[in-house]
This record gives structure tokens, C-alpha cells and sequence, in this order.
């Protein structure tokens, strides 16, 4: 038999409150709830661009300054106004446009991206285009006064790049009306920036330069495997990055391949990853292989998190039984952090010394994540976070340095002066019509991604300039110019010399670069270990 819920309220009156205080309160914050979700004013974007289905975000081009996404932070909002004055001020019909394609739009705990990635490369893109259009840097052949200004638009493909579709047509449409000659960027190397790049090129033709991505696959056609002519990159591939770190490891460290473990992700939906686990396999001859399987890249991250730690808890062990000195992580940077704590937490013996954790370029993911800080913190000093990098503003070491490098030293030193608006090693970049400088803080360079950004954007503009008015009305024209970037033709990058090989085997891809090394620290910073290492590969003069 019940209790009458009359008489059961006057014998226990105290509790009967507390109920009937708690059923308001929810009431209260599910009213509250559903009147902020209706009250929210719908999201109104700009010219190009289109809100996404989750209503977050605006994905497309943005062609008029308008908002990128719901929660938009302040800090990008003032990189949209730079890029607005710069536009405004490009007048006339002799002027070119970049598309800056990134998801410029992460939502934390999704993306294994943040907004720190994002305005560092619109900021290096922006330089890129400031120089352009204020100095001497990226001139064609047909004399600096007849050379077309340039323009910059951001085009976002979302979370996850989830909406890489609508960016790519939003290109596609305003190309001719807004004279896109490139688009740049792409940021990882996934499926879905692999078919934004197979159909700008094969179904628009659109070149793209990409800036981060190294993926060994992402200059092929994600359909059919064939060679994607009109892409390019300025960072090398993981299987140049982990033929540096084997260098790094036998000359750098003093450590024999016997003393060399791999912990490998098996997941075979991320490009970025299976091709470093591929690549390790192939420079790095050790028969100390740990596998494990992450979720897709496309999962939540706290999810990835909890699904790794119980996985890693038994990897440890069997890991710490080889004692390795060195253990090469072929995974997402965003999984690093996960794996470095739970190899400290285990409380498992790994050997006599700290174990150095070298991962490759994605390793910038793990500079400010907080599992990596708590490891690197431990007072018993297990461990040691690094990573190839793909760029280094410390990459030639102090000014007046190593005379081989002098004049990649400069280059870099005139990019930096232009980025931050104050001298660099004695170098002074200004504009020559007096328009403002750059503000930026040095700091943002020290992942590398503004500077490989404003290398692809520059590359971008050298090529367009070089061709002349085709690249506007015919984009693919510039595949040529860019192919001609070889032999004693160079692009100088901040980053170090670009330049292409004429072996179709390395079609777009750069060749002989030199990668830093950096070591992150436990206060979330990235120290580059000089000297670089070389990633082989054939001779920039080759068939010259």
C-alpha cells in the first residue's frame, strides 16, 4: 500500500521542503534554459558564407568581414578587422585574393585543434600579404609597379572541417568576381582536407598550397590515388620528418635503434597518422613496436581521453619491460599528453634514466595541453616531451650565427620584423608607402604555424605574380611557375629555402629542408635543441 503524499509531507516536513525546493530549482534552470535557446538570436552571416547545421558557425568564404562562428573570440575578431582594412584598402582591378581554408571554427573538447592554431596562422597569412603589398618581398617578373596588389579571405570549413564542401564552392563561386587565384592552408591532414583539396584542383581549378599538412598521401587524389598537380606544400612529409628524427636519435642523443621503441596508433582513418606510423616503420629499425587504437579524429577529445588511459595502462607495461630510452609516439599530438601522464602514473620502471617521448610535427598540440605539463612536472623527472617541427623561429640559432645560414638567417629575420613590427638581428622591415606596421607578439611564432602559413601565402603570391593576368582568369596556369621553383630558383621562406623537385615521385613536395627538434617544457613552452636535422631526400639540383 502507498504513502498519501498529504500525510507522508506533514511527517517529514524538513524533507518535504528540500524536495519541493529542488523540483523548483530544476524547473527554474530548465526554463531558464529553454528561453536562452529560443531567445538566441539566429546567427547572421556575411556575404560567402552560410550558417552550419549546428547553427555555431559561419562556413564558406568570408567576403565582407563578417562573424566566423557564434562564440566567436574578441582575438579573432580583431584579425578579421586587419584583414578587412587590408582588402579596403587594395583598389582598382589589378589585384589578386587568397583563400586562407582552415576550420576556423574548433569547439573545445571536439577538435583536436584550438583557436591558439588558428590565430597564429591567419596571422602569419596577413604578414605574408603585408609584405606583399608594402615592400619588396614576393616580386614577380613583370616590375614591381605593374604587380598586382593582393587581397586575403578566410575560408572556414568548421569543426572537425565537417563543412569543407560549402568553403571549396564558396571559393569556387567567387573566384572570378574576387580574383582567387590560391587557396592556402588546409591545417591537418585529414580525409576531409584531403577532398577539399582533390576537388578544388581536379573539379575547380584551383591550385592550393598547403602550409602544416604532412600527411605522405595528401598530394594524391583521394579517389583514385593519381597525382594531384595542382597541389603543393612548404612543409615537408612525415616521412621526411621521421628520417630527421632518426638522425636526431642515432647523432643527436648517442642512442642505438635497439634502444628505440614505437608506440603506434593502428587507426587507419587519419592520413596523418597511419603515414608516420608507415614512415616510422620504414627509418626507424627497431623490433619494439606497441600498438593501440585510438577513436576517430572526429571524436570528442575528453572521450579519446578516457578511452586511451585504460589502454596505455597495460601498453606501459609491456613498453617499460624493452626499457627503451627512446619512445617514438606515431599518434594525434592531442593524444600525446594522455600517454605521457599514464606512463608516469603507472609507477611502471622504464629504466635508469628519463625516457624521451619524440613524436612528429602534430607534436605542437601537446605545448599548452595540461596531461603533458603534469608529466613534465613529476619531480622524478621520468620523462622528456619532443617533437619534429616544421619551423622554429630559433631554427638558425642566434644572430651572426653559422655563415651557411646567413641569408636564410636574413630572410627569416625580415619575415619576423614585419610580423611583430621591430627590428630582428638588426633587420628593419617598414613599408615603403608609410602604411602601419604589424603588431603582433613574438610569441606567436614559436610553434611554427605563422611561419609556415606566411610562407605558403607568399609562395602563393610569387606564383600568381610571375604568370600575370592568367592566374586569374585561368588559376591552373601557376602550376608552372611553381614547378620552376628548382635548381637555382628559390622561394626564400622564413622557414628556409623552398624549392621542388623535378621527379614526379616528389611532385609538390618541398626538398632538402632541415627540420628543428624542440623540447616542451613544463611551464608550456617549445625550446628548439639546435642544429636542425637534414630529411635526405633528392638534391634540390638534381637534373639541373
Amino acid at each position: 500500500m502507498g504513502v498519501e503524499p498529504a500525510k507522508w509531507a506533514r511527517r517529514h516536513r524538513a524533507w518535504a521542503s528540500v524536495v519541493a525546493f529542488c523540483v523548483v530549482a530544476v524547473l527554474v534552470v530548465g526554463v531558464v534554459a529553454v528561453v536562452r535557446w529560443v531567445s538566441a538570436p539566429a546567427l547572421a552571416c556575411g556575404e560567402g558564407t552560410a550558417v552550419n547545421p549546428a547553427e555555431t558557425a559561419c562556413v564558406g568564404v568570408n567576403l565582407a568581414g563578417g562573424p566566423i562562428s557564434r562564440d566567436q573570440p574578441a582575438r579573432l575578431t580583431e584579425l578579421v578587422a586587419d584583414i578587412e582594412r587590408n582588402n579596403a584598402a587594395v583598389t582598382g582591378d589589378n589585384y589578386i585574393s587568397l583563400a586562407l581554408l582552415l576550420n576556423l571554427s574548433p569547439v573545445k573538447n571536439v577538435d583536436t585543434t584550438a583557436y591558439d592554431g588558428v590565430y597564429r596562422s591567419v596571422e602569419g597569412a596577413i604578414a605574408a600579404v603585408w609584405r606583399a603589398n608594402h615592400t619588396t618581398a614576393f616580386s614577380g617578373s613583370i616590375g614591381q609597379e605593374r604587380e598586382p596588389k593582393v587581397k586575403l579571405f578566410l575560408a572556414n570549413m568548421g569543426s572537425e572541417n565537417a563543412d569543407w564542401e560549402q568553403a571549396v564552392d564558396q571559393i569556387d563561386a567567387n573566384a572570378a568576381a574576387h580574383h582567387i587565384t590560391m587557396a592556402v592552408g588546409l591545417g591537418q591532414s585529414t580525409d576531409n582536407t584531403r577532398r577539399a583539396a582533390r576537388t578544388l584542383v581536379r573539379e575547380h581549378g584551383i591550385p592550393v598550397i598547403g602550409a602544416t599538412v604532412t600527411a605522405d598521401t595528401m598530394n594524391l587524389d583521394i579517389e583514385d590515388g593519381s597525382m594531384l598537380d595542382g597541389f603543393f606544400r612548404v612543409a615537408p612529409t612525415n616521412s621526411d620528418s621521421v628520417v630527421a628524427a632518426a638522425r636526431y636519435i642515432t647523432e643527436g642523443l648517442g642512442v642505438p635503434m635497439d634502444r628505440v621503441a614505437i608506440v603506434e596508433d593502428t587507426v587507419t582513418s587519419d592520413d596523418y597518422v597511419s603515414t608516420l606510423v608507415a614512415a616510422a616503420h620504414e627509418s626507424l629499425p627497431t623490433t619494439h613496436r606497441f600498438p593501440f587504437t585510438s577513436p576517430k579524429i572526429d571524436d570528442d577529445v575528453e572521450a579519446r581521453a578516457d578511452s586511451l588511459r585504460g589502454q596505455f595502462g597495460y601498453l606501459t607495461v609491456n613498453l617499460c619491460a624493452a626499457e627503451p630510452e627512446v619512445v617514438y609516439f606515431a599518434g594525434r599530438g592531442a593524444d600525446l599528453g594522455t600517454f605521457a601522464r599514464t606512463l608516469v602514473e603507472s609507477g611502471t620502471d622504464c629504466g635508469p634514466g628519463p625516457v624521451t617521448i619524440l613524436t612528429g610535427d602534430d607534436g605542437i598540440q601537446a605545448i599548452r595541453d595540461d596531461d603533458v605539463a603534469a608529466a613534465l612536472s613529476d619531480p622524478r623527472n621520468l620523462v622528456r616531451v619532443q617533437y619534429t617541427g616544421l619551423a622554429s623561429p630559433d631554427k638558425w640559432g642566434g644572430c651572426g650565427g653559422d655563415p651557411d645560414t646567413d641569408g636564410e638567417r636574413a630572410n627569416y629575420n625580415a619575415f619576423q620584423s614585419a610580423f611583430t613590427g621591430q627590428p630582428a638581428c638588426g633587420v628593419d622591415t617598414t613599408a615603403a608607402d608609410g602604411t602601419p606596421r604589424l603588431s603582433y607578439p613574438l610569441e606567436d611564432l614559436d610553434n611554427g604555424q605563422a611561419i609556415l602559413t606566411h610562407d605558403a601565402a607568399g609562395l602563393a603570391v610569387v606564383a600568381a605574380r610571375r604568370i600575370g593576368p592568367s592566374a586569374v582568369s585561368n588559376p591552373m596556369s601557376q602550376i608552372g611557375a611553381l614547378q620552376q621553383t628548382r635548381c637555382q630558383t628559390v622561394f626564400p621562406g622564413a622557414s628556409g629555402i623552398i624549392q621542388f623537385s623535378a621527379d614526379p615521385a616528389h611532385h609538390g613536395n618541398p626538398i632538402g629542408v632541415t627540420l628543428p627538434v624542440l623540447n616542451i617544457t613544463a611551464d608550456r613552452r617549445a625550446e628548439t635543441i639546435p642544429p636542425g636535422w637534414s630529411t635526405g631526400g633528392p638534391s634540390p639540383t638534381e637534373h639541373c
